[in-house]
């Protein structure tokens, strides 16, 4: 497997020529086909690290990864459809004001805001004595 290569292609590659073999032991055909990758691929770093020697198992972990690597190529050459990077273009978002908390209205308040817009002020009287 060359590096650029597409991994379903090497597995089927892989596994024609192992049906065309009539004596393939099992064990031959899985260090075969780990050593026919390269090192830097996903499957081949995790064939190793787990130590994945059946060929069977090889062959379903290598399905997952052919999912994902056909994922991400979709992926790639779909239109990129998100917002500008910020190193490219400045934003022209508003900024954010933060208003100081202020205390809860007196009694003396004259109205709710509400009534304040409507233009109908609620009399207070305040009886403060000395």
């Amino acid at each position: 497997m060359k590096a650029g290569d597409i991994l379903k292609n090497y597995v089927n590659y892989f596994q024609s020529q192992m049906a065309l073999e009539h004596k393939c032991d099992e064990d031959v055909a899985a260090a075969t086909f780990i050593s026919g990758m390269q090192v830097t691929n996903s499957l081949y770093k995790y064939l190793v690290k787990n130590d994945v020697t059946r060929m069977k198992d090889i062959l379903v972990s290598a399905q997952k990864y052919i999912q994902i690597e056909e994922a991400t190529l979709i992926a790639s050459s779909r239109p990129q459809d998100r917002l500008p990077s910020s190193r490219n273009q400045s934003h022209n978002f508003p900024q954010r004001r933060i208003r100081a908390k202020t205390s809860p209205p007196s009694a003396s308040h004259q109205g709710t805001l509400l009534n304040r817009e409507r233009g109908m002020k609620r009399s207070t009287t305040s009886s403060y004595s000395d």
